[in-house]
This record gives structure tokens, C-alpha cells and sequence, in this order.
């Protein structure tokens, strides 16, 4: 089996940030781990820090990552995509439409410290 991680980016609906986080760290992690394939997850909150104040501000406060190992990355995508449209894995309105979603293949092993 292969590695790969699906990356979300995300943003609140406006005034609607603790509706959204709730719904996102409670309910839609579990609903998306619940599939084969996934094995975990984890979602960040952007910062003010920069590697350089000339990078352009991003255009999504949060990100999520969702490990995936699988020999059918397609078919873990279409198989969630399917999950959505037909309610199994419920979206909430809390969460601006304007999310967007990449998958990624592992380029390397993992390197941790020693």
C-alpha cells in the first residue's frame, strides 16, 4: 500500500468560527476516518508567523491533513465524495463553500530526529 494525505483547506462561514470547529474536531474527523484507507488526521489553525513577511497572506484559515494508505487513492476520493453527496458523511453550513482539497503522494520516507 502507498501513503498519501488529502489536504483541506478551510474557512468559517462568517461569525459562525466555534459552530464550524466543533462540527470539524467532533463530528466530520471521525466521519472521514470511518472510511477505508484513512488512518488519521489532524487540523491546523494559520498563525501571524511567516518564514517571510514578503509570502502573500494565504487565503484559507485552517488546514486539515487526512493520512491515507491505499493502493486506489481515486477510488478512496470517489468513495468519500460519494459519502458526501448521499449524507453519510454530513457538511455543515458553518463551513464556507470556498474550501479547497488536494490528494498528495508520498515524495519521500519519513525523516523524524533521532
Amino acid at each position: 500500500m502507498s501513503q498519501y494525505v488529502l489536504v483541506v483547506y478551510s474557512n468559517p462561514a462568517a461569525n459562525r468560527e466555534q459552530e464550524y470547529n466543533d462540527w470539524y474536531n467532533n463530528q466530520h474527523l471521525k466521519d472521514v476516518l470511518a472510511q477505508p484507507g484513512y488512518m488519521s488526521a489532524q487540523r491546523y489553525k494559520l498563525t501571524d508567523h511567516k518564514l517571510d513577511d514578503a509570502m502573500p497572506n494565504p487565503s484559507h484559515q485552517y488546514v486539515a491533513f487526512y493520512y491515507m494508505e491505499t493502493d486506489d487513492p481515486k477510488q478512496a476520493l470517489d468513495d468519500m465524495k460519494t459519502r458526501v453527496e448521499t449524507g453519510v458523511i454530513g457538511l455543515t453550513d458553518a463551513m464556507a463553500p470556498d474550501f479547497l482539497a488536494y490528494c498528495y503522494s508520498a515524495a519521500s520516507p519519513l525523516v523524524v530526529t533521532q
